[in-house]
């Protein structure tokens, strides 16, 4: 099933919160992004909130850019009576650790939109600022959007303090209007729906049996609702998260096709969403309204989104992963915190990189079991592709194992390592992540034999590589040495790249003091395989973990900081093949910066990381 692309843009707010809940819950859905809205709160308070909502589910990987600060023309108007000071008050979230996008709301937006080679679905479910100043600002781009399934407006009555207008198009009426006369599809979740899709008083504590998640969601309620039941309701409206129950189930709810207009001069009536019913003034309808849903069915979504939580712990977020290594030692490490945070479907290996490729292929099954990880493993090529295999000078004891007590793996898959690759990539319906290790022969030969994976590899993730000088060169690094030609078809396959080269292993290096500061109080195989499996060129150099870098990069990308370049890998030269060659001054046409360059890290975080990761598999053993 091919998912939905989706950008969302929202000011939460109590329901916006649940919005990105059952969002990113969903299989359906591909939650390209967050935007932030000036609505419900000032724009540093809305952005603050959908960061604090995605860091409560473990989402750091949604990227969260932050909107207009104020409506087109019109003054601030916020709704603090209904959601809080803070914009969702009540329970308490935690404190955001993921960094923003640097570019504004617009130009995030504008960015998803080029580079996808499918339409995306906006989904609105604050005030229209960002969207109508992407519509003016990027006309070209009108085309690559699906359509806008917003929450705003009514035909029937509004709640703004304006009896005709609706909260979100009344605060920013000219942005709407600029939506509404786009000619872009609009779907309309308002009030008439939104009103009645509720849940019930007596209906939080089921929310609350299902888990964390659930328990959140009712204390939501029970904020927001507060109001609500003072007057008599039934329920607490969750009016933002029909726009998302629509795009996952769309039978939940009865549409019907109007022609809608945003009055932008009435006294009494600015901001409201004039509705021609009946078809009356003979206009062509522009909006497809909702008029009625199935609440007994919504609510059964909800409930279900919740407990999807509950499954699996963090890694259910996560997306699947192929690791390909070359069963080097410093590999073991990288799969130690690939057990703890990622979904690893599968592991391969390469052989090209030492002296004794059997050596990789009897070593990394034991690494896998010592890991805890439980997948298939399967045998890769033993040469590079286009030249004989020749040994890279490296720094590893010949059987890259030093001794240490690893035990005896499961015996090797039959399935040949391209295939393995292909197999997962197809049945990860284009989320698959490849994360290589080592050099990328096995990847390119996938790329080879079965050209249509470069449309369902999501992105691949790398150690290797230098932006400055290299580790068996001047200017090369090891794992590009070993097989150029492979890393060089990769990066011309089209796939997404993303980079954890030499640069930054540097940076992650650890002193001897480091290293006593995360084996404090450890005692064990762990700890000995973590002593042990890191690489340095010299005895008493700070030691790095180049596959344990690029796990993290997936694991907790808010740890570094990233540049996108535009990559080329040298092949002919006789004293730099193997190099990559960032082109960081011009960008020839057709050649967009994009490869994701890891630059620095928070080297505090790291080690607090890899301390946490030790101690808790010494735990365990």
């Amino acid at each position: 099933m091919k998912k939905i692309p989706v950008l969302m843009d929202c000011d939460p707010g109590h329901d916006d919160a649940m919005a990105i809940i059952l969002a990113l819950s969903s299989e359906k859905l591909n939650v390209l992004g967050i935007t932030s809205a000036c609505g419900n709160q000032t724009i540093e308070k809305t952005t603050k909130n959908a960061r604090s909502v995605c860091e409560f589910l473990g989402r750091r990987d949604i990227p969260i850019a932050q909107g207009r600060k104020a409506p087109l023309l019109t003054p601030i108007y916020t709704a603090g009576i209904a959601h809080g000071d803070s914009g969702i008050d009540g329970p308490e979230l935690p404190e955001p650790v993921a960094p923003m996008q640097e570019m504004s709301a617009v130009e995030f937006m504008a960015q998803q939109l080029e580079k996808s080679d499918t339409p995306i679905v906006i989904v609105p479910t604050g005030p229209l600022t960002n969207v109508a100043t992407l519509i003016l600002c990027y006309p070209h781009l009108i085309e690559k959007i699906d359509k806008i399934v917003l929450m705003g407006g009514s035909i029937v009555s509004g709640c703004s303090g304006r009896g005709a207008s609706e909260f979100n198009i009344m605060v920013d009426p000219y942005a709407a209007d600029i939506v509404y006369t786009s000619g872009i599809p609009i779907v309309m979740m308002g009030l008439d729906v939104t009103n009645y899709t509720t849940i019930g008083f007596d209906e939080k504590e089921k929310f609350r049996e299902t888990g964390q998640v659930g328990t959140l969601i009712a204390d939501f309620a029970d904020f927001f609702g507060r109001g609500f039941e003072m007057i008599g309701w039934c329920g607490v409206p969750v009016h933002d998260a029909c726009t998302i129950a629509y795009l996952i189930d769309p039978t939940i709810f009865e549409l019907k096709e109007m022609h809608v207009e945003i009055d932008l001069t009435g006294e009494f009536t600015m901001g409201s969403t004039v509705a021609d019913c009946h078809g009356v003034e003979g206009k062509e309808p522009n909006v497809s309204v909702g008029i009625s849903s199935d609440r007994d069915r919504f609510i059964e979504l909800m409930l279900d989104a919740c407990k999807k939580y509950e499954k699996g712990e963090e890694k259910m977020f996560k997306d699947p992963v192929l690791i390909d290594t070359d069963g080097q030692l410093d590999s073991f490490w990288g799969l130690v915190l690939a057990k703890r945070f990622l979904d690893v479907k599968a592991v391969t290996v390469c052989g090209g990189k030492n002296n004794n490729p059997e050596d990789a292929f009897k070593n990394v099954p034991g690494f896998v079991k010592m890991a805890g990880l439980s997948c298939s493993v399967s045998k890769g090529s033993e040469r590079c592709v286009l030249k004989k295999k020749k040994p890279v000078q490296t720094h590893y004891l010949p059987d890259g194992k030093c001794g240490l007590p690893f035990p005896e793996g499961q015996s090797m898959d039959e399935m040949p390592a391209w295939d393995r690759i292909y197999k997962e990539a197809k049945e990860a319906e284009g989320n698959l992540v490849v994360l290589c290790y080592g050099p990328m022969t096995n990847l390119a030969l996938a790329i080879f034999k079965y050209p249509d994976i470069c449309e369902l590899i999501k992105k691949v993730v790398f150690v290797g590589g230098s932006y400055d000088f290299g580790d068996v060169s001047a200017v090369v690094e090891a794992n590009m040495a070993t097989d150029p030609e492979a890393a060089r078809a990769v990066f011309q396959s089209g796939i997404r790249m993303e980079m954890y080269g030499y640069n930054v292993e540097l940076k992650s290096a650890l002193a001897n003091s480091e290293i006593g500061q995360i084996v404090h109080g450890a005692n064990g195989p762990y700890t000995t395989a973590f002593a042990m499996s890191g690489m340095s060129h010299k005895p008493g150099e700070p030691i790095y973990y180049g596959p344990a870098i690029a796990t993290l990069g997936l694991a907790t990308p808010e740890i570094f900081t990233y540049e996108r370049h535009n990559i080329f890998i040298e092949t002919k030269s006789d004293i730099c093949r193997g190099r990559v060659v960032p082109l960081t001054m011009y960008t020839p046409l057709g050649h967009p910066k994009d490869t994701k360059v890891a630059m620095d890290l928070d080297k505090k975080l790291y080690i607090e990381i890899m301390k946490e990761t030790l101690d808790e598999y010494e735990k365990i053993d």
